[in-house]
């Protein structure tokens, strides 16, 4: 694993810290570990949709993940405070993947009256947080800066989005040609590579009548009143059913037999 080297070896030795490896393909034994990592992932993955670059820039979404993962707070403090005895830099934080212009340095300046910034893309953070990376659309270079200015509600994206494939349906509804058409081709389809005990099956389908259904606007429900017709009440004539429960003269309990007579014993 990464963790697996001399140099690593040498800094817990040197520090005290006593090292212990899980066994090999039990991710199960390291959970806080890969609790972490599924927050980067989380994280990194919606960072991706919301700028809609292509997926080689993953890096530099996971890392801005990993940064904004470090100031949540844990507790009573920030892992980024714990690390650095300093308060996250929060006010520095700026969306990724909006549209950035940095200011060229006076020495990259060809002439005079040349343009003084360069339009890019916001990607991450450098020096704490006190520098941005940015990605500069003219060559797709990552230029480091402090000197910068952010537009929030511009997200430009290098990736170019596939269009969206429609689903298709089968036509259920049909008038006219369209109708004919449809017909048609399911005859074809009956048709072809068929066996004779098929083709007798197709046979006795032709002769049946084909029956057409077609909706013509949106069909609402029906209102419900109390208006009843006398023309739709059946005539018929109703009994009236009772029933009575008698209950033996004689049984027996626990093989003695005993008589009920008006609700009393002999």
């Amino acid at each position: 694993g990464e963790f697996k080297n001399n140099s690593f070896r040498n800094f817990i030795r040197t520090e005290g810290i006593k090292h212990v490896i899980s066994p090999p393909y039990t991710p199960q034994h390291n959970g806080i570990a890969e609790r972490a990592n599924r927050s980067v992932i989380e994280k990194t993955r919606c960072l991706l949709l919301q700028s809609k670059l292509p997926t080689e820039y993953w890096a530099e979404e996971a890392a801005t993940a990993t940064m904004l993962c470090n100031m949540v707070k844990k507790g009573n403090k920030t892992p980024y405070e714990v690390w650095h005895k300093l308060a996250p830099p929060i006010n520095n934080l700026r969306p990724f993947g909006c549209k950035t212009w940095v200011r060229i340095p006076d020495l990259a300046r060809t002439g005079k009256f040349d343009a003084v910034l360069w339009e890019g893309i916001m990607l991450g953070y450098a020096n704490q947080a006190s520098a941005y990376r940015v990605l500069r659309i003219a060559d797709k270079s990552v230029v480091i800066s402090r000197h910068v200015k952010f537009d929030e509600s511009i997200f430009p994206s290098l990736a170019v989005n596939p269009p969206r494939v429609p689903m298709e349906f089968p036509n259920i509804i049909f008038s006219g040609e369209n109708e004919k058409k449809s017909l048609e081709a399911d005859t074809s389809d009956l048709t072809c590579n068929s066996t004779p005990e098929e083709d007798v099956f197709h046979d006795a389908l032709e002769e049946l009548p084909v029956r057409r259904i077609k909706v013509i606007g949106p069909r609402h429900p029906t209102l419900i009143t109390s208006d009843i017709s006398t023309e739709n009440i059946l005539p018929f004539s109703r009994r009236a059913h009772t029933t009575t429960n008698k209950a033996p003269k004689n049984f027996k309990i626990q093989g003695k037999e005993k008589t009920r007579t008006n609700g009393r014993k002999r």
